[in-house]
């Protein structure tokens, strides 16, 4: 499926480069404005996935251009890119329909995973109606129908696939990654399920059917292997999540919640204070995509995770590529420092999961040790577990490096 093209306006040729730079790179075509003015007569001939901007411009500022394009079309999302973070201006942006408000220097992967997002949300409205208008409104017209009726025929229809976590040490499978599935055939893509949700005001309802399902299937897990569910932030607004009768409470302390969508965080209040409470509950915690950048970075100390997962990004080909040695050799160091468990995500072939372990890594997960599937019973751990077993090496001794992390033998090549 072809992508929607993307309009940058930003008066700085630095950020027009560097955001182009990484929409290129990820296969969008990138038209770019340098003020808003420009970006009006340009939207003018032609139509956008996802306009993004900044809020501080010489002639309009980004709010009055948001509602002129409002004015001329309603669908288009928008993500606002800015090195003056208001908590006011931002409220002012959602409220005029923005989707992300984020700050500069923006954190590429999350940027990148924004207007994803953002030109998903995009394609929905084309196809369903406004994106801009109120549900009310929507729903008075028509408009939203269509699109309710699939999210509730994707909710009917909601199952999860497990993918395995094996250790190195042991040579076992243990835990699983829960993955939000649909058999509704227009939402199956996950990202179109949420991003229906988001558009429908609906995102509870994916929330507690995702927490019930891994609550159901939990049992069917041995005691010594513990289950991740992806939790998105707005979750944390749910009541729901943080009773102690409700159906994953019961079982917190086998369960990981991974939280996704890190930037969206930043609208959610109190935050870490909700974090604290599922704590409190017995639930551990785990950051997503640690190493994407500088924000990855500093949600360890905002989050103050119990679990990170290191982005798959920083392992493709990790075998041949020192410099992404280098950078996961010190961000397992960095973790044993501050006694986080890592988990590896994206490992696909041997000669990478042979690095990772020389580097200090127990933990994996990826298509070398099975694919999601329905079941994590039956077939797939007996496979999982073959895998670990055989795939299965002792891990390096401590090395004298500062860091106290397990690098083993690329002690002496990486950190010279």
């Amino acid at each position: 499926m072809k992508r929607q093209p993307i309009l940058v306006v930003d008066e700085d040729v630095r950020v027009q480069r560097l955001l182009a730079r990484v929409l290129r790179g990820a296969r969008y075509e990138v038209a770019i404005a340098a003020s808003a003015r420009e970006a009006l007569a340009v939207l003018a001939t032609r139509r956008f996935g996802v306009v993004v901007s900044d809020l501080q411009m010489p002639d309009i500022d980004g709010i009055e251009l948001l509602r002129e394009i409002r004015r001329r079309d309603i669908d288009v999302p928008i993500v606002f890119v800015t090195d003056t973070p208001d908590a006011q201006r931002a409220d002012s942006t959602f409220e005029t329909g923005a989707v992300r408000y984020m700050a500069k220097p923006v954190d590429a992967s999350l940027f990148l995973a924004a207007v994803t997002r953002a030109e998903t949300l995009s394609r929905l409205a084309r196809i369903q109606g406004p994106l801009g208008t109120t549900r009310a409104a929507r729903k008075a017209t028509g408009d939203d129908g269509k699109l309710e009726r699939r999210f509730e025929a994707a909710c009917a229809r909601l199952w999860m696939a497990y993918q395995p976590i094996v250790s190195q040490r042991s040579g076992t499978v243990v835990a699983f990654e829960a993955l939000l599935r649909s058999d509704e055939p227009s939402l199956a893509a996950p990202a179109a399920f949420i991003g229906a949700g988001e558009r429908l005001g609906r995102l509870e309802s994916i929330g507690r059917r995702v927490r019930a399902a891994a609550a159901a299937a939990i049992s069917e897990l041995p005691a010594d292997v513990e289950l991740f569910v992806n939790l998105h932030p707005f979750d944390l607004t749910d009541r729901e999540l943080a009773r102690p009768d409700s159906p994953l409470s019961k079982v917190a302390s086998r369960v990981v919640l991974e939280i996704t969508e890190r930037a969206s965080l930043e609208r959610v209040g109190d935050a870490k204070a909700k974090i604290a409470a599922l704590r409190s509950l017995g639930f551990r915690i785990a950051i997503d995509d640690l190493g994407a950048g500088y924000a990855g970075l500093s949600w360890l100390a905002t989050v103050e995770p119990d679990v990170v997962k290191i982005d798959m990004g920083l392992i493709r080909g990790i075998d041949v590529d020192v410099k992404r040695q280098q950078v996961v050799f010190c961000l397992i160091g960095l973790c044993e420092k501050l006694d986080v468990r890592v988990v590896v995500e994206g490992v696909e072939t041997e000669a990478e999961r042979a690095t990772l372990v020389e580097l200090g890594a127990d933990s994996l997960q990826g298509y070398l040790f099975g694919r999601p599937e329905r079941q994590f019973g039956g077939s797939l751990a007996i496979r999982a577990a073959k895998l670990a077993r055989s795939h299965a090496a002792p891990i390096a001794g401590v090395a004298d490096c500062g860091l106290e992390c397990n690098c083993g033998s690329l002690h002496e090549r990486l950190a010279g």
